[in-house]
C-alpha cells in the first residue's frame, strides 16, 4: 500500500505570497471604505456649518429689518439715473482670489431698533442725545460720519464711494431734498432723504439733536459682513464690524416698491458654497418695522 504524500505542516513560499497578497488587497479595501466614510462625514459636516452659519446671518438681517424704523438702503429707484436702485446684487466666484476688493455693490443698511437698549440703563442705544427720543432732528449730515450718504458704502450703486458734500445723504448729487413728512417733494423715488430742510422736527427747540445709527450688511470678499454702531457712538464713524458668514457666493436685496402699503418690504437673498459642494440657497421677505 502506498502512502499519501504530504507536508508536516507550514507553508510554501507560493502560499504565504498568495496570503500576503489576498491580505494587502483586503486592507486596501478596508482603507478605501474608511476614506469614504471619513470625507463623507466631512463633506457633511461641512454642508451642516455652512447651512448653520447661513440660518444664522439670515436670522441677523431679518431681525435688524423687523426692528429698524426706516430702511436705508437699497434707495427707491431715482428717475433721474439709468439703473435700478432697488435692487442691489453681488456674485461671488467660490474661490475668489486672494485678497480680493471687489467693491462691495449689495448693501442692506436699516436704522437701529429704536427700543434696543444693550446695557440695560434705560437709555435706547439709538438716542444720542439721551433726551428719550430716537433718530429725531439730525444734522444735514444724517448719518453723522462726514461722508455723503454711509461712509465707505456705495450707497446709490454708481460704483463710486461717498461722492458729494457730507449732506448729500442719499448720493444723488442733490442736498436739502425732502422734510420729514413722507412725501416724495422732489419727485426722485425716495422719501425724507436729506433732511436739512426740517432742523427741528420735534418742536422742542433744539436742533441736530440725533443721527440716524444705522445697521449695514455687506461683502466683503466672500465674507458677509456686519456693522453695527458701538455702544454711547461719539458719531457715525464709531462702529464695529465683523463677519456672520463665509464662502458667500450671491447676496441679494431687492426694496419691494411701496405702492399704495404703509410698510416697506424687503426680500433678502443668500447663497453658500462649500469648495466641491453643490450651493445653499436662504431667502426671506421681511417688512421694515415688523417685529415691533
Amino acid at each position: 500500500m502506498r502512502k499519501a504524500s504530504g507536508r508536516n505542516g507550514g507553508f510554501t513560499v507560493v502560499e504565504l505570497l498568495m496570503a500576503l497578497t489576498l491580505a494587502g488587497l483586503l486592507l486596501a479595501a478596508m482603507a478605501g471604505l474608511v476614506d469614504g466614510a471619513l470625507n463623507t462625514r466631512f463633506d457633511t459636516s461641512s454642508q451642516i456649518d455652512a447651512t448653520r452659519d447661513a440660518r444664522f446671518a439670515m436670522q441677523r438681517m431679518a431681525s435688524a429689518v423687523l426692528g429698524g424704523e426706516r430702511l436705508l438702503l437699497p434707495l427707491s429707484d431715482n428717475p433721474a439715473t439709468n439703473w435700478r436702485e432697488h435692487v442691489r446684487e453681488q456674485t461671488v466666484p467660490a474661490s475668489p482670489p486672494e485678497g480680493d476688493s471687489t467693491l462691495a455693490t449689495a448693501v442692506l443698511a436699516i436704522t437701529l431698533d429704536p427700543t434696543l437698549d444693550i446695557n440695560k440703563d434705560g437709555v435706547a442705544d439709538g438716542d444720542n442725545d439721551g433726551d428719550g427720543r430716537v433718530d429725531e432732528d439730525p444734522d444735514d449730515d444724517m448719518s453723522a460720519d462726514a461722508a455723503a450718504g454711509l461712509v465707505d458704502i456705495d450707497d446709490d450703486g454708481d460704483g463710486s464711494v461717498d461722492e458729494g458734500s457730507v449732506n448729500d445723504d442719499d448720493e444723488d448729487g442733490s442736498v436739502s431734498e425732502d422734510p420729514n413728512n413722507a412725501i416724495d417733494d422732489d419727485s426722485d423715488g425716495a422719501i425724507n432723504e436729506d433732511w436739512g430742510m426740517m432742523p427741528d422736527d420735534d418742536g422742542d427747540g433744539s436742533q441736530n439733536e440725533d443721527w440716524l445709527d444705522s445697521v449695514a450688511f455687506y461683502l466683503s470678499g466672500s465674507t458677509l459682513i456686519e456693522r453695527r454702531p458701538n455702544l454711547n457712538p461719539a458719531d457715525g464713524t464709531d462702529y464695529t464690524e465683523f463677519p456672520i458668514a463665509e464662502n458667500v457666493t450671491l447676496f441679494r436685496i431687492e426694496r419691494i416698491a411701496d405702492g399704495s402699503r404703509r410698510s416697506t418690504l424687503v426680500d433678502i437673498s443668500l447663497q453658500v458654497t462649500q469648495a466641491d459642494g453643490d450651493p445653499l440657497s436662504f431667502s426671506t421677505r421681511v417688512r421694515v418695522g415688523g417685529g415691533r
